[in-house]
């Protein structure tokens, strides 16, 4: 028997909603937003040499999360806050 769609619960945090008056949760909001913007941007001075195959994929993923290093850790240091 071969099952196609399998759920798996990997993670279960409390997550608060956005509340608009909490100093953290826009600091969230605006670094996403930051990175949201620089990522385009980034691919538009790197674009990929060819096609996008799962290998070259994953090495573009790396690449991006290279050049957000800064807002990632940055909003993983703000999820720490929002979360204990």
């Amino acid at each position: 028997m071969c099952v196609k769609h399998v759920s798996r619960k990997i993670l279960d945090i409390y997550y608060p909603r956005l509340n608009a008056t909490n100093q953290t949760h826009l600091q969230h909001a605006e670094l996403s937003e930051t990175a949201h913007q620089k990522t385009p941007t980034f691919l538009a001075d790197t674009p990929p040499h060819a096609e996008l195959i799962a290998m070259r994929l994953g090495k573009l993923r790396l690449d991006i999360k290279r050049h957000l290093a800064q807002e990632m850790r940055q909003i993983d240091e703000l999820v720490e806050k929002l979360i204990a």
